[in-house]
């Protein structure tokens, strides 16, 4: 009894503790609750505390450039307040300046009345000058018809032209400028059209006394009839029973530069002097080309002997001036078509080669060559003192120099030939003489050296040890040069190559003598069919018919005809391309000179008979070629 007793006791205790222990827990969860709520609002507070004090920082900074656009503002008060100060100083001046203008203005305009009134005693005086003017021009006009009536009186019986030219407005087709012509002597007319024309039908331009004029028989009415000026025409100024005769030459542009010679004399008296001149080159008809040279003082020679033009008359009457060799000579170095400068020059006529291509051909196998130096020419149209005198070749003369024959100050050219100037030697072996182009300066000494060095080198060549390449010949002279300016003259068939006229060697002090440049190849590459394909001609000469008997010379001819063989293709290439760049040039140089002269009872026209030449001249070469190799392959 007393144990249920104390377990009811123990039962109600424990009944009474959970009912406790209910209300702990539930108080615990509010309490929990509670804090929850508690941490939520700390953390409130603190994100609002963050937010205040990110505030409190602009305000700050807001602070701070508030300050200081409050000190730029009291800056800016300080200047504005100089800026009144100064402002009013101004316009104080500025009162005083309106006052003096006033003053000024005053004066001005009594000054204006005084000049109103010298301006009407001026245009008073206009007036009366006006119709004095008007009386001088009636009295100038009367002095001209009566100067013309004069005129035409001394003139009535004595016909004359007095002007011609071709207007581009006349002929539109044919100029793009007009053209001008000159009367030279009172019996030719020389014009000059800077444009290229492959025809030349012209409506001239002219003034004349007399009572009309024909040309070619058929009468002229001055900007109105048409003539073909291709070749020559004759002029004619009819006066009653007289008549005045002129010859008409009209030469074109022909793409070529234009070199203009003129000399003080208007003209040469003679050969190997040189006569005072201006000298200009233009590179293109319409303006000055890179290689155009501004009109320079200089002088002009021409070289050998003279050769004159019988069918044509110049001013005084006599024979016409030929077409020449000449040397040009300039005051200072100059350059010309872009070659290096100088003072010496060279013009080659060609007139002794149809094709004129035979030297440039040579230069261009000499220039792919192993020879040391190729003289550089270039084609050009000479007018010599207001004349068309043809085409020419322009190019460098044979003298010494870095950019020419190399030879250095004590060093030597020479010409083998039988056309010698200067001091002249020979030899035991030499079928001509030797003479010294360089230097120009020749005392004994100079004479006495190089004499004995081409003799030693002869003696050597003929010795019995000739052919040792150390002791022999080639100790002295340059077995490349002796082969290649063999070969280039061989297979062009040079005849003035068989040591006969315009054989150059060169010799450097210390050196070996050599053969080159190559110069003057007008007869050669079968003269207009006159000459074989076949046949030597400078293997036969002295010095070579000895170089043939070396192995070792004979060896190196083969290998480098192989060379030039290989080649020809090139070589025929460049024959073509000079040949075209001349298809204007060759006609008026033909209209000039009559060139094809011979050719004219075949009715072609000039480029088709140039064209058979050049054609002639390649077979040639072709069938040249395959003779010297059979040649050379047997030996």
């Amino acid at each position: 009894m007393k144990k249920f007793a104390f377990l009811a006791v123990v039962l109600m205790c424990l009944v009474s503790c959970k009912t406790d222990l209910t209300d702990i827990e539930n108080r615990i969860t509010e309490v929990e609750k509670d804090g929850q709520s508690i941490e939520s609002k700390v953390k409130q507070l603190k994100d609002e505390s963050l937010r205040l004090s990110d505030a409190v920082k602009a305000l700050q900074t807001k602070s701070e450039e508030l300050q200081k656009i409050s000190k730029e503002l009291e800056n800016k008060s300080a200047d504005i307040e100089k800026g009144t100060q100064t402002l009013k100083e101004e316009l104080e001046d500025l009162k005083k300046t309106s006052q003096d203008l006033a003053t000024q203005l005053q004066t001005l305009q009594d000054e204006g009345k005084t000049l109103s009134s010298h301006l009407d005693e001026l245009e008073g005086e206009n007036n009366t000058l006006v119709e004095e003017w008007a009386n001088l021009q009636e009295l100038i006009a009367q002095a001209q018809d009566t100067i013309e009536q004069l005129t035409a009186r001394i003139y009535q019986t004595d016909p004359r032209l007095l002007h011609m030219e071709f207007l581009a407005s006349e002929n539109p087709l044919q100029l793009v400028e007009d053209a001008e012509c000159e009367i030279i002597g009172d019996s030719a007319i020389e014009c000059r059209v800077l444009n290229v024309m492959s025809a030349k039908t012209l409506i001239p331009r002219f003034r004349f006394t007399g009572d009309y004029v024909t040309i070619g028989n058929q009468e002229a009415v001055s900007s109105k009839t048409a003539f073909d000026f291709r070749s020559e025409r004759l002029l004619v100024v009819h006066a009653g029973d007289k008549k005045k005769e002129y010859t008409v030459t009209v030469s074109a542009y022909t793409g070529l530069p234009t070199l203009w010679a003129e000399t003080n004399a208007r003209s040469l008296s003679e050969a190997n002097s040189y006569y005072r001149s201006t000298i200009s080159l233009v590179d293109n008809a319409s303006y000055g080309g890179t290689g155009s040279l501004a009109e320079t003082s200089g002088r002009i020679m021409a070289q050998g002997s003279l050769r004159y033009y019988k069918k044509k008359v110049d001013w005084s009457g006599e024979t016409e001036w030929g077409k020449n060799d000449y040397r040009l000579n300039f005051t200072y170095a100059v350059s010309l078509l872009n070659m290096p400068s100088n003072t010496d020059w060279q013009l080659s006529p060609n007139v002794e080669d149809i094709t004129m291509l035979h030297n440039q051909t040579a230069f261009f196998m000499s220039k792919i060559s192993k020879l040391d130096y190729t003289p550089r020419f270039h084609y050009v149209d000479l007018m010599f003192n207001g004349r068309y005198t043809g085409t020419y070749m322009l190019g460098e003369s044979l003298t010494a120099g870095t950019s020419r024959v190399n030879v250095g100050d004590d060093g030597y050219i020479l010409n083998i030939g039988s056309n010698t100037s200067g001091s002249v030697f020979m030899t035991s072996l030499l079928e001509q003489p030797v003479s010294i182009l360089y230097p120009t300066s020749q005392p004994a000494s100079v004479v006495k050296y190089i004499t004995n060095v081409v003799k030693e080198a002869e003696s050597v060549l003929f010795s019995s040890g000739f052919a040792d390449k150390s002791t022999g010949w080639q100790k002295y002279m340059d077995i490349n040069s002796f082969v290649d300016w063999y070969l280039i003259n061989e297979i062009a068939k040079n005849t003035k190559g068989a040591f006969w006229s315009g054989c150059i060697m060169n010799y450097k002090r210390g050196g070996k003598l050599k053969m080159g440049p190559v110069w003057d190849f007008e007869l050669a590459f079968g003269n207009a069919g006159k000459t074989s394909a076949t046949g030597f001609v400078i293997k036969d000469v002295s010095w070579y018919r000895r170089l043939f008997l070396d192995p070792a010379f004979v060896s190196q001819v083969k290998e480098r005809f192989a060379y030039f063989y290989d080649h020809q293709e090139d070589i025929l290439s460049n024959i073509n391309e000079n040949a075209q760049y001349l298809k204007y040039a060759i006609q008026e140089d033909n209209t000039k000179w009559d060139t094809f002269a011979s050719y004219s009872s075949s009715g072609l026209d000039t480029w088709v008979l140039y064209q058979g030449q050049v054609a002639s001249m390649k077979n040639w070469l072709t069938e040249r070629m395959e003779w010297l190799k059979k040649q050379y392959d047997a030996m």
